[in-house]
């Protein structure tokens, strides 16, 4: 009886079945992933990651910024310009950082600001200009908004130097 049963499965599963259900079994996967796939022409060529304020106490200056991951590959030594509002009114903060084959992820942020307001939203301006014909590749407005007001900092630095020694031109006693 065992011979049987062994020998009808031979008959059932010959080897030239076995390559025709395996031959149907890549095609219906590569199908699936063929109709699930995400074309990368799609994708914008960056990404904001991150944005936002950066108050130091220490240092009595505020900051702020962004984070942004290339999502599509292009041309070396193209450029990403990044324009910052200035919180205190004057003219734009304008940044400008050249790609490098070995980074994806570039951060901007200004120098210092005041003048910040709690809750107002600043505009930044980013574009990708590409090398060689300077064709704009992305152009993105967003904001940022403090959750501080810049009257927060201190009007002088409480430390001072590399090693945040204590600034010496304020009365603080020794405890």
């Amino acid at each position: 009886m065992r011979r049987v049963i062994i020998w009808a499965m031979l008959k059932v599963f010959t080897v030239s079945r076995l390559l025709i259900a395996t031959l149907v079994l890549l095609i219906v996967a590569f199908g699936i992933g063929w109709l699930t796939r995400e074309n990368p022409a799609d994708r914008p060529y960056l990404k904001i990651t991150g944005s936002g304020f950066i108050f130091n106490y220490r240092v009595a200056k505020a900051f702020y910024g962004f984070t942004a991951y290339l999502d599509r590959p292009v041309a070396n030594y193209s450029r990403i310009d990044a324009e910052f509002e200035d919180p205190s009114g004057g003219p734009p903060i304008v940044l400008s950082e050249k790609l490098s084959p070995r980074s994806k992820v570039y951060s901007f942020h200004t120098p210092p600001v005041t003048g910040v307001v709690k809750g107002k939203p600043y505009s930044v301006h980013v574009r990708l200009v590409r090398h060689g014909d300077n064709a704009v590749l992305h152009d993105e407005v967003f904001t940022i908004a403090s959750q501080l007001d810049g009257s927060i900092l201190p009007e002088k630095p409480l430390t001072i130097g590399p090693g945040y020694h204590r600034n010496p031109d304020l009365a603080v006693p020794d405890i």
